[in-house]
């Protein structure tokens, strides 16, 4: 599945970019890690001192942003890992990563 942003983004995105590619390009850009290494197994524990509750706020608006949807207060807590967030994608793009 490709996914197009709804807004403008600090960084070009090819056609080809995965739900993943997507995502793990803004992980690294608004948590400041190397994109290399978040992978869909990556989680808050992998990058605990950019990953914060702080971390969190500023991803969950990013991939908002990003994305074109909208993530329910109540579902921030769940959104811990790479796979998490891709599960809530699929779910709201209607079909998988």
């Amino acid at each position: 599945m490709i996914c197009r942003p709804a807004g403008p983004l600090p960084f070009r995105i090819h056609r080809t970019m995965t739900t993943f590619d997507l995502l793990q390009t803004v992980i690294a850009q608004t948590l400041n890690i190397e994109a290399a290494a978040i992978t869909p197994a990556s989680s808050s524990d992998d990058f605990p001192a950019q990953w914060d509750s702080m971390g969190q706020v500023n991803l969950i608006m990013a991939i908002e942003e990003s994305f074109g949807v909208f993530i329910e207060p109540e579902d921030f807590g769940g959104l811990k890992s790479v796979a998490a967030i891709l599960e809530l994608l699929g779910r709201q793009s209607g079909g998988g990563h």
